[in-house]
């Protein structure tokens, strides 16, 4: 048996599974057998043919041990990956799966993270910074720097100097923060790309359409120097323009119709004279 690609077999037994999957970990028969607590000569009987007799804890400690799951070691999927872990296993702890499980936290979001290969290096970023592991070479750095910042001044003629070294004296995690900020931007839009969404331009178009609409709308049969417009009467067109061509209920646009009229008053009625924008 070989393999397709990276990810899946092509179909199998579990002996064909077991000796495919011995021969490329490079484990020997019998230190297998060690390993998942079964008599070697068991388990080669099982492996010949000779004898279909194997516990299902030996199935499982087989999964584990080749990392593989028991379904793809059973030849139920072609696809060697595990779909189910120990919580203990990967170390989230206890509230952060209850958090996953209850909704609380975006499980597709996590997902999408995880399986990003620019976030696995942003989480490696973060563990830096949280061990202080960098920091502490950059605070060191800084106390050279800043020694000999203070040797210079004490000579009349080397002030610039000294300045330029103090200069180069940085906060310790700013540089890491700035990094973690970046590789996590790109990884979102990474997956922002994978949504393959562009609603944010179909937005855009859009409200655009309706500015210019509820604008015709206003200024019909005005003069554009001078329209000569009470906030009221503006915004009574706009709320005409935006129940009759966008289905918006009276009774919705009520609350705003009011908010508008007060901004109007409030800001001169800049909006009622034809200053508004694309």
């Amino acid at each position: 048996m070989s393999r397709m690609n990276e990810r899946n077999y092509l179909p199998g037994t579990i002996r064909e599974r077991l000796q495919e999957l011995m021969k490329r970990r490079h484990i020997k028969q019998a230190d297998l057998a060690e390993k998942i607590g079964v008599d070697n000569a068991t388990l080669s009987r099982f492996i010949n043919g000779k004898t279909d007799k194997i516990s299902p804890d030996a199935i499982v400690r087989m999964a584990k041990e080749f990392e593989v799951s028991t379904d793809f070691l059973l030849g139920v999927v072609n696809d060697p990956a595990r779909k189910n872990y120990d919580i203990g296993e990967i170390g989230l702890t206890v509230d952060a799966a209850r958090n996953l499980y209850t909704g609380k936290v975006n499980a597709d979001v996590v997902n999408r993270l995880l399986t990003n290969d620019r976030f696995a290096d942003t989480a490696d970023q973060i563990a830096l910074y949280l061990e202080d592991r960098l920091a502490r070479g950059v605070a060191a750095q800084n106390e050279i720097y800043g020694l000999a910042c203070n040797q210079l001044k004490k000579i009349p003629d080397a002030k610039k100097d000294a300045d330029e070294i103090h200069s180069w004296i940085s906060n310790p995690h700013r540089d890491e923060l700035n990094g973690i900020t970046s590789s996590f931007e790109a990884s979102l839009r990474e997956i922002k790309k994978e949504y393959g969404s562009d609603n944010l331009k179909e937005t855009q178009v859009m409200s655009r359409e309706i500015t210019r609409g509820m604008y015709a709308e206003v200024m019909k049969g005005r003069d554009i120097r001078d329209p000569k417009l009470t906030p009221e009467e503006y915004v009574d067109r706009v709320c005409v323009y935006l129940t009759t061509s966008q289905g918006i209920s009276e009774t919705l646009l009520k609350p705003f119709r009011w908010v508008l009229i007060f901004l109007l008053k409030l800001f001169g009625g800049k909006a009622a004279h034809g200053q508004i924008n694309d």
